[in-house]
């Protein structure tokens, strides 16, 4: 089966509320062209790949990630932008350390339900190692040689 240019329904639910989009999947998309290609990392790293979608207010979210011993890798917060915004970050991390994700909302009411239905999912050499949308203030997430 030929599934290279293909139209999803997709239904959100949480307290209460619904809300159904159409999702484009394929190759014929220009912003997708399929899924990121994979990171060439050293020895040492594997690669790491976020997958956020922000609600209706994305200025209110920020993200970070961490060694474990208080030093922050990488942070990014967003200014803006088109609410429901998905955003694929790939990154080169360290194979052999315990690592920390930690995702904020400055309202504290999380990226899911209330102000749309935000999620997140961390993917650590190839393996989903965490996921979440429904937080208040912040939600944090230990990967890697922990």
């Amino acid at each position: 089966t030929d599934i290279t240019n293909v139209t999803v329904d997709v239904l959100a639910i949480g307290k209460g509320k619904n809300a159904s989009t159409t999702v484009l999947v394929g190759t014929d998309l220009p912003e997708c062209n399929g899924t990121p290609a994979p990171l060439q990392c050293p020895p040492s790293q594997v690669e790491f790949l976020l997958s956020l979608y922000l609600d209706y207010y994305p200025e209110e979210t920020s993200w970070e990630i961490g060694d474990g011993s208080s030093s922050v890798l990488q942070r990014q917060t967003y200014f803006g932008g088109s609410n429901t915004s998905h955003i694929l970050k790939q990154e080169c991390l360290s194979a052999n350390t315990c690592l920390s994700f930690t995702i904020f909302d400055r309202n504290g009411d999380g990226i899911c339900c209330g102000a749309g239905y935000g999620e997140y999912v961390g993917f650590y050499n190839g393996t989903e190692v965490f996921r979440g949308g429904s937080f208040g203030f912040n939600q944090s997430h230990l990967f890697g040689k922990c």
